[in-house]
């Protein structure tokens, strides 16, 4: 399944792209983690690159266990198969990739599993 899926945004309907690039930061919800993004478009979509993260302390750190894609030139990007609309679909990508990372660093959950709130 993809994360697009698992958060319910391949069925979302289309809304006209904003035309927005810089850097993002994140903090988690409990307020111990920041990550920072760097939004840039590629193409006719957008990319949400990975600045800074937590490490995966032992956990597995490859590209399919972290939903990440890699550029050589530019670094690590979230993996989205979905497009990206608008600014709040991005931002909602962004902290969603970063609450299910810091999940996963903690208690080692799969991706794959849905958040409960």
């Amino acid at each position: 399944m993809s994360l697009a899926q698992m958060l319910g945004l391949a069925q979302r309907p289309s809304t006209s792209a904003e035309d927005f690039s810089g850097t993002v930061i994140y903090r988690s919800e409990d307020g111990t983690t920041d990550f920072s993004f760097r939004i840039a478009r590629h193409g006719d979509r957008y990319r949400i690159y990975i600045l800074d993260q937590p490490l995966y302390h032992g956990r597995a750190d490859d590209l399919h266990s972290t939903h990440r894609y890699h550029s050589p030139t530019s670094g690590h990007y979230i993996c989205w198969d979905g497009r990206l609309e608008s600014l709040d679909d991005i931002l909602y990508v962004a902290s969603e990739w970063a609450e299910r990372t810091l999940r996963y660093v903690r208690h080692g959950t799969p991706f794959d599993n849905r958040r409960t709130r």
